[in-house]
């Protein structure tokens, strides 16, 4: 896997890896903390095993569609309370409903499509049995 994709691959994963510290980081004032800090810890771990040619590709795709189904269930509150897109990028603080829903689920969209995209890759580039 020494190929400009597997570089692209390494340098993206060592971002969304230091990304999902950073979002385990800040879940301390959340109301369910360390419900998202071991989500985000979660991805993370997948990262390194990722990085390390250790991650199974079954779990990422449990990872992956298990971020991807919860997501599914913030939808009815997005939808019944859509958040203007301003407040859902901008400050902090929530200024209305559907808001702090609408950035969970950004943010499980992020941890499935990425953890999807390792496993798949864990999968078409196995790891090669040492000589």
């Amino acid at each position: 896997m020494a190929t400009d994709v597997s570089v692209i691959l390494k340098t993206c994963n060592v971002f969304f890896a230091l990304a999902f510290v950073l979002a385990a980081l800040v879940q301390y004032n959340d109301p369910d903390p360390y419900l998202w800090m071991s989500t985000y810890l979660t991805a993370f771990a997948c990262s390194v095993a990722f990085a390390l040619d250790k991650l199974p590709p079954t779990l990422g795709y449990v990872v992956a569609g298990i971020a991807l189904l919860w997501s599914f269930t913030l939808i009815p509150t997005i939808v019944s309370h859509p958040p203007p897109l301003a407040d859902v990028f901008g400050d902090v603080k929530m200024y209305a409903p559907g808001v702090e829903e609408a950035r969970e689920a950004g943010g499980l969209w992020l941890i499935a499509g990425w953890i999807f995209t390792l496993a798949r890759a864990a999968r078409r580039f196995p790891r090669e049995a040492p000589r």
